[in-house]
């Protein structure tokens, strides 16, 4: 899966305007870069069982392009995808 650049931009602007993702909290840099598609977190019901499938919390990662840092943010709370 690949996003385009329509989607990645709109990815950037959306943590630009929701968080304030102006600088990396560990280098200070203001480069950052949209992965190339989604996580999707899935959620367990048991300690140490890892499961597939089920529900999940669907996320976007902003990368910091300097240093690499990586933070992930909910897609639905941040309105890139509608919450099903």
């Amino acid at each position: 899966m690949s996003l385009n650049e329509e989607q990645k931009e709109e990815i950037l602007k959306a943590l630009r305007d929701k968080v304030k993702l102006n600088r990396c909290p560990v280098c200070g840099s203001d480069n950052f870069m949209a992965v190339e598609g989604y996580f999707n977190h899935f959620l367990q019901d048991k300690p140490g069982q890892v499961m597939f499938g089920g529900p999940y919390v669907p996320t976007i990662a902003a990368i910091c392009g300097k240093c690499g840092y990586m933070m992930q943010f909910s897609a639905i709370s941040l309105g890139i995808i509608k919450k099903s």
